[in-house]
């Protein structure tokens, strides 16, 4: 049942991340693979550290609302369900989330 669900979760966060804007998926990527802060990636787009991180902060949401609307079409979950899913595979979406956003990283399986 978990790799079941690690699946139906991965393609769903891969679908997910390919609906984001570019902005959003290069915000994620600078922050959570390059280790950028607020103020850096405020001064890298030329804007305040506060419009840097409601990008940030909209780029997440966007990323959490189109994993669970995908999930939702996939395997019909209630709240309660798609909070345990997530942490079902939450030890896996770190390593998912460096390959689908970092494109020189090898390709990831689903395990």
């Amino acid at each position: 049942m978990k790799e079941t669900y690690r699946r139906e979760f991965n393609a769903s966060l891969e679908r997910a991340l390919d609906s984001l804007t570019a902005r959003q998926r290069n915000l994620l990527r600078q922050q959570y693979i390059d280790g950028l802060s607020i103020d850096e990636l405020g001064r890298l787009y030329g804007v305040h550290r506060a419009t840097a991180a409601r990008w940030a902060q909209a780029a997440r949401l966007a990323l959490i609302d189109a994993t669970r609307q995908i999930l939702d079409e996939r395997l019909a979950l209630t709240d309660s369900e798609f909070r345990s899913l997530v942490r079902l595979v939450i030890s896996q979406l770190e390593l998912r989330l460096d390959s689908e956003l970092d494109p020189t990283a090898d390709r990831v399986d689903g395990d």
